[in-house]
């Protein structure tokens, strides 16, 4: 699975005691303190046991993983992810403009589309005013077809990042220049929740 912030990998949890009791092993041979045969003995045993389980772990969650062809090359994602990114291929065509927000600078890569933004991703609670007003500006300026929108309440940022700014979570000017200027074509649902398609509402965006 992925690593993410804060958050340990399922594997280690698993058998987090087992490490611990290898990492206290290693720092009595390390020091010098007396382990008999047989607890040595024990010790190899365990170390043995805990490398053939993570491994164990590590197979079965790549049996979840599938070859995909991207627009990118192939890959091997979950079918879940695999399901998502085919949502988003349906509607951004390779070489259209996208501005998506607020997070998923992978996509561009992905979809291989262009984001007319200085910003690959813009990380509620910290981004600044002039930050706001730099994006909407280059957002006028070459209005993007397509618009990745997913909305993370507060409490889910403050949860993730919990050293962010609650003033600057929201980002009031840029949600209001995009739901102004986007509408809604379609929900895709991923293996994390959902993101909303939205679609320029300018005549001629960049293509």
């Amino acid at each position: 699975m992925p690593f993410i912030a804060g958050k340990e990998p399922d594997d280690f949890v698993a058998y987090k005691p087992v490490y611990e009791r290898i990492q206290d092993w290693i720092f009595k041979l390390d020091v010098g303190i007396g382990i008999g045969p047989f607890r040595l003995g024990m010790f190899c045993l365990v170390v043995l046991l805990a490398s053939f389980a993570s491994l164990a772990t590590k197979g079965i969650a790549a049996m979840e993983y599938e070859p995909r062809e991207t627009r990118v090359g192939d890959v091997r994602a979950p079918v879940d992810e695999s399901e998502f990114l085919a949502g988003l291929e349906r509607w951004v065509q390779p070489g259209d403009s996208l501005f998506s927000y607020p997070y998923m600078p992978s996509a561009y890569y992905f979809l291989d589309a262009r984001n007319p933004t200085y910003y690959p991703l813009m990380q509620p609670g910290m981004m600044t005013a002039e930050d706001q007003r730099r994006v909407i500006g280059e957002l006028e300026a070459a209005p993007p077809r397509w618009l990745i929108y997913e909305d993370y309440p507060p409490e889910a940022v403050l949860a993730f990042w919990p050293g962010s700014d609650p003033a600057r979570i929201p980002m009031a000017e840029v949600n209001a220049y995009l739901h102004a200027h986007y509408h809604p074509v379609d929900t895709v649902a991923g293996p994390w929740g959902h993101v909303e398609v939205m679609k320029s509402n300018s005549p001629a965006p960049v293509p």
